[in-house]
């Protein structure tokens, strides 16, 4: 999305072996399915092939039942050439921040919003650590995918970010660096490529949101590993502009 509000493609859609993430409701997955989604889940849904189906896929539904849990799933769709492939998505529910906690104070005369700084801090604490979570279990799911490259992108963003919507870049890659942290040995060798390259990017959907992301990953890759070996930075995490549809 440009600070324009208009909407471009930046590179290519995802291919076969790319994982994609989409932040799901969970009451869609459960009860309402893909064609009762619009928006950006109904662009992901139409590029899954999955647009105008009621119900999405019986793993899906028996993995996907809480807030944090992920599932990658394998849609074959025909393409317009009429060969068959596949597209690989995987479904999380990141918590609603917005209903979760109050929003902000109302800024006073001067635009200042006055928080209390301890507080803030304890709540974005607690924040980065249902993150780390949902990070955690989409990295695990694009291990036992198989598959070389990843779009992460930031969940539990936008309208559900409620009060911590400025703070989300610094969020998600503390959260993000906090989950490969938690990763084993076996599983970071995975992921880090150890068998073979892979790549992992972070897209971010709105072009005046990009500095702020690329920004982020920057003072994180500048602490302390949590893990040695076991972080953002040995994988070789990167903020990209988001190609779509994965993150509209």
């Amino acid at each position: 999305l440009t600070r324009e509000r208009s909407i471009e493609m930046t590179g290519e859609q995802p291919s076969s072996s790319c994982m994609i993430v989409d932040p799901a409701g969970l009451m869609f997955i459960s009860e309402l399915g893909p064609s009762a989604a619009g928006g950006a889940a109904g662009a992901i849904y139409e590029f899954l092939g999955i647009r105008d189906h009621d119900a999405f896929p019986e793993r899906v539904r028996a993995t996907v039942k809480e807030v944090c849990d992920a599932c990658c799933q394998a849609y074959t769709i025909t393409a317009e050439s009429g060969e068959e492939v596949q597209r690989h998505c995987c479904h999380v529910v990141g918590p609603n921040f917005a209903e979760m906690y109050p929003p902000l104070p109302f800024p006073d005369a001067d635009g200042n919003v006055t928080v209390d700084a301890a507080e803030e801090a304890q709540l974005q604490s607690e924040a980065v650590e249902l993150l780390t979570v949902v990070y955690r279990n989409v990295l695990r799911e694009f291990i036992a995918s198989g598959l070389p490259y990843a779009r992460l992108l930031p969940v539990s963003g936008g309208i559900f970010a409620g009060r911590f919507r400025s703070a989300m870049p610094d969020l998600t890659f503390r959260a993000l660096d906090a989950a490969f942290a938690e990763l084993t040995p076996e599983e970071s060798a995975a992921i880090a490529g150890k068998s073979g390259p892979v790549q992992v990017d972070m897209c971010i959907f709105e072009e005046a949101q990009f500095p702020t992301f690329a920004a982020a990953l920057e003072a994180q890759l500048m602490q302390p590993a949590l893990a040695p070996g076991r972080t953002a930075a040995a994988v070789g995490i990167s903020a990209a502009p988001e190609p779509a549809p994965a993150a509209q």
